[in-house]
C-alpha cells in the first residue's frame, strides 16, 4: 500500500519563506489510507498520541497538520499493517 503525497502550501505566517501542510487535501487523504488499511480511527490516535476528537477534526480538515504528525501517522498506519 502506498501512503499519499504530503502536499505544500506556502505558508502566510511566515511571509512564504516557510511551508506548512495544506489540511484540507491531507486529512481525507490520510483518512482514506488508514480506511484502506483497515484501521479504526482511535487505534492510530492512541499511536500518535492525540484524542480521537483531535484526529477527526484532524482527518476533516477541521485542525492543522504538522509535518511531523502527518510523518507519525503514516508510520503508524504502516507499522498496524505490517504486523
Amino acid at each position: 500500500m502506498r501512503a499519499p503525497k504530503i502536499h505544500k502550501l506556502t505558508c502566510s505566517h511566515c511571509d512564504g519563506t516557510g511551508k506548512a501542510v495544506d489540511s484540507a487535501a491531507m486529512g481525507p487523504a490520510l483518512r482514506s489510507f488508514r480506511r484502506q488499511a483497515g484501521i479504526r480511527q482511535g487505534i492510530i490516535a492512541r499511536d500518535i498520541g492525540v484524542s480521537g476528537a483531535i484526529l477527526c477534526d484532524l482527518e476533516y480538515g477541521r485542525r492543522a497538520w504538522s509535518f511531523r504528525r502527518v510523518r507519525l501517522y503514516i508510520d503508524a498506519v504502516q507499522r498496524r499493517t505490517e504486523s
